[in-house]
């Protein structure tokens, strides 16, 4: 058997190969029900390799001419594009911090630890409505990493704090007569109610933590949204972009 050519000579391979795949993919799409399940697709092999080198290629094509398995969502597994968005948002709350701090030096005035992150100040028993004014006021710290705090209680919030105001937001949010979701028991899923809806903010609110929070979401929403990971994953694969 002959040995491979070397790699600056089939170069090229994966690149084609992956072109190829995303016919089939979008062949595949057309199809009602799809012929191929969507996970079919994954290679779960690229959750081994460099992804945010990747996810920078893609993002500066001009500085980083070539190939990028970016440009290609639905090969990526949903563990690859969870570790990509982890790292992302990681990156831009450093960014964040970084801006904030520059420019309280550039007005001279004196840094404070609170200025790197977006604090929440919320009462239990308001805690929507305390919830969508509080981030309805700090729009531009959105991307900073989340604290929270609960009105009238002491106590620093190391992450439990943050995880127990998601849940208790969750649940609020999600009961049937809050009016903004349905359950369907048929699909086990939760839906947006046909209901006419009194304030739409309360929606963008739903949006926004899941923006600023979506490591927590990972773990917990599965209980509670209609993007279930195991029951649905071609929906989900649709949503992340597949």
């Amino acid at each position: 058997m002959e040995d491979l050519p070397p790699l600056s000579k089939c170069a090229w391979w994966i690149p084609s190969a992956t072109k190829v795949l995303a016919l089939f993919n979008a062949a595949n799409g057309l199809l009602t029900p799809p012929l191929v399940q969507y996970i079919e697709f994954y290679n779960s092999t690229l959750d081994h390799l460099d992804l945010m080198a990747e996810y920078y290629a893609w993002q500066n094509p001009s500085s980083h001419a070539g190939f990028s398995f970016c440009q290609y969502p639905f090969i990526l597994s949903i563990t690859a594009k969870r570790t990509i968005l982890q790292k992302d948002s990681e990156q831009q709350m450093i960014i964040m911090a970084r801006k904030s701090l520059v420019a309280k030096v550039q007005r001279r005035q004196l840094p404070d630890i609170g200025m790197l992150f977006l604090n929440l100040t919320v009462r239990r028993s308001h805690l929507v409505s305390d919830s969508l004014n509080e981030i309805a006021k700090k729009q531009h710290d959105l991307k900073k990493k989340l604290k929270v705090s609960f009105a009238g209680e002491p106590g620093l919030d190391m992450g439990g704090l943050t995880k127990e105001w998601f849940l208790l937001l969750i649940r609020q949010i999600f009961l049937p007569n809050y009016g903004m979701f349905t359950y369907d028991k048929k699909a086990g899923v939760h839906w947006f109610s046909p209901s006419p809806c009194d304030n739409y903010q309360e929606f963008n609110l739903v949006g926004v933590v899941s923006f600023i929070q979506y490591k927590i979401i990972a773990k917990f929403l599965n209980r509670f949204f209609f993007l279930n990971v195991t029951k649905n994953q071609g929906r989900q694969q649709g949503s992340l972009g597949g």
